[in-house]
């Protein structure tokens, strides 16, 4: 089975890192999210959400939109039909403790239609719940809530409605509304700023009035709580409240002229964290990085279009997603940054430019002790890349015995001495002390007939044993050169050991071949929902906790030793494909997967465990098969 590995690895450091986000914030460029715009229901994006499943949601003027990493999927209003959107323009979004997602729509400009539900955790029911022009939070006891012009109101579960809580200090209409880890709501509006914390409610002053203030436009306003416990609120100015938050405190920033605004930031979204706080505002995204003293700093971001053509800035929607790149939704589509610069290195072919890879469909890689990356290609030979980047070529001559048996590099594997190379002809190995010349390692000896001659599925082992597949057997070459087969009717896709057994995945299921020889089957039974997903078993990793994880056609599967079953992840719990070729883990446990449809990240300490990268994280392609 062919093995197209697109390479663009060269380090798995995919959080950027290194740097704090008030140090990138001075570096990142937003571009422009072509791809990802192009499938939305429409490009105006008011708003954009990150499930806990790690979807991304988009607040369009014609519905929502779910990015899985590949595809969209849209949720729009049926006029015949009353579970489905109330209106097309969705102006909020949020994400209740449930799981549920709920939206705020207008059927147009300032002609509210209501509040819906999209019930998790597959989100397709939709039921409506009236209460059109009132502002949608989330409350502290993780329910949805609402503020309209006179009242608080909370979700019942039990009666499914939404029911009256309170009444509003302020009655005017509400701009902006907040949750604060102390369990107090924060409610903004023309009338000024009030806060409610168990029975009481309390307006809250501020130290300089606010001309053009948060209550001028429903549409524009933010409030966020920092790390630091720091509540940011914003409008026209951006000021925060500290310690017993008794009184707004307003910065002495300049403010912008903004043509059909006015005198002010005209803010829409806040994003606080460690190093200082992003702002999206009708003028752009701002970095605002506090000072030792006084008012600190403030970089604008422009949002440009292709050719470095300003386009109008205002930005409506803003994210900062798991991987930590900021998504900036405006009135004309979608842009989005990586602060450190894009997490992927792409490392091509270009045949005109000996000083590439030879080939751009990349079968292998491995990393020697001494800082080099080997890379087998299909058809181009094998590739070093040294530590300065300089790049040799190692390429099959038939009247040269001294070179590669063949250019299909299928595996690799590095010792502290010696590269190892899997290839369409056999084995081989280039020694680290003497990397200009190939040895080749050819057993003909097959236990089995009908088999081709290429070595795959390379795995070196704790004692220095390479172990792998080649011509229907399962090799182990000891560090000494003594050679043992296993008779193993099948094709061997990749082989891990632990203390006592090996795993081997093969085109017929899972196979453990224990220390006394035995070998034990893992099939596919349609009938047992424990049973490996699939017979055709791709990868295998042995994580560092000792599990045993399988890749196969029908999705990752984890072997459970107490009951001799697997756990299985598909792309129901959000891969983006459910063919698995490979699997790697990083030095912080998380696990990388290649699957059909691009590469993906499991990292089971988050709420959303399974990430999917593609074309816009500088993924090159999306297919790893």
């Amino acid at each position: 089975m062919a093995r197209a590995f697109v390479l663009l690895l060269a380090a798995l450091a995919v959080a950027p890192g290194g740097r704090s986000q008030s140090e990138a914030g001075a570096e990142i460029a937003f571009e422009r999210a072509a791809r990802v715009e192009a499938a939305l229901p429409q490009s105006s994006v008011y708003e954009i959400r990150e499930d806990r499943r790690g979807f991304l949601w988009f607040a369009t003027r014609e519905g929502l939109g779910r990015w899985d990493g590949t595809t969209m999927r849209t949720w729009r209003r049926d006029p015949f039909d009353r579970a489905s959107l109330p209106g097309n323009i969705v102006r909020q979004l949020v994400e209740d403790g449930a799981g549920d997602l709920w939206v705020r729509a207008e059927a147009t400009d300032w002609t509210p239609k209501g509040i819906a539900r999209l019930i998790g955790p597959g989100h397709e029911a939709v039921r409506r719940y009236g209460h059109a022009g009132a502002l949608l939070m989330v409350g502290p006891d993780g329910e949805a809530w609402l503020a309209d012009s006179t009242h608080l109101w909370r979700f019942s579960r039990e009666a499914d409605r939404f029911v009256r809580a309170r009444p509003r200090l302020h009655r005017a209409p509400a701009t902006v509304g907040i949750a604060t880890r102390d369990g107090a709501l924060w409610v903004a509006s023309a009338g000024g700023l009030a806060v409610y914390t168990g029975g009481a409610a309390r307006a809250v002053p501020f130290d300089e009035p606010w001309t053009g203030d948060i209550g001028n436009n429903p549409h524009h306003g933010a409030m966020a709580e920092a790390p630091d416990g720091t509540l940011w609120i914003a409008g026209s100015r951006l000021g925060r409240l500290r310690g017993s938050r008794q009184r707004v405190e307003t910065l002495p920033l300049a403010r912008p002229e903004i043509a059909g605004y006015g005198d002010g930031f005209g803010a829409t979204r806040l994003l606080p964290d460690g190093g200082g706080l992003w702002m999206a505002s009708l003028n752009g995204v701002y970095r605002y990085t506090p000072g030792d003293e006084g008012a600190g700093t403030l970089a604008r971001h422009s949002l440009r279009l292709p050719g470095d053509i300003e386009t109008q800035n205002w930005v409506t929607g803003l994210h900062r997603d798991r991987a930590g790149t900021l998504w900036a939704g405006t009135v004309w589509g979608l842009h989005r940054a990586t602060p450190g610069g894009r997490p992927f290195r792409l490392i091509a072919h270009d045949p005109d430019d000996p000083d590439t890879i030879g080939s751009g469909i990349v079968l292998s890689i491995t990393r020697d002790p001494r800082g080099s990356l080997w890379i087998g290609t299909l058809g181009g030979g094998l590739n070093r890349i040294a530590p300065d980047g300089a790049v040799t070529r190692y390429r099959h001559d038939p009247a040269d015995p001294a070179t590669l048996p063949h250019d299909w590099v299928w595996s690799l594997a590095a010792d502290r001495e010696t590269v190892w190379i899997g290839t369409g002809e056999g084995l081989a190995s280039i020694a680290l002390d003497r990397p200009g010349r190939v040895r080749r390692h050819l057993y003909r000896e097959s236990p089995r007939d009908g088999y081709g001659p290429s070595a795959n599925a390379l795995h070196l082992d704790s004692t220095g044993t390479l172990w792998f597949g080649h011509i229907g057997g399962l090799y182990r070459r000891s560090p000494s050169g003594t050679v043992a087969v296993t008779d193993l009717a099948t094709s061997i896709e990749a082989v891990r050991t632990v203390p006592g057994s090996a795993w081997i995945t093969t085109a017929e299921g899972l196979r453990q071949r224990g220390e006394d020889g035995t070998v034990r089957a893992f099939r596919h039974d349609p009938t047992d929902p424990r049973s490996l997903s699939d017979d055709a078993a791709l990868a295998a990793h042995v994580d560092s906790r000792g599990r045993l994880w399988v890749g196969t056609q029908s999705g990752l599967d984890r072997y459970d030793p107490a009951t001799g079953g697997f756990d299985h992840f598909t792309t129901r719990d959000g891969l983006p494909s459910s063919v698995v070729y490979a699997i790697l883990e990083d030095d912080r446990g998380r696990l990388w997967i290649s699957t059909n449809r691009g590469l993906a990240r499991y990292d089971e300490r988050a709420a959303a465990p399974f990430r999917a990268y593609t074309e816009a994280d500088g993924v090159g392609n999306v297919e790893f098969n």
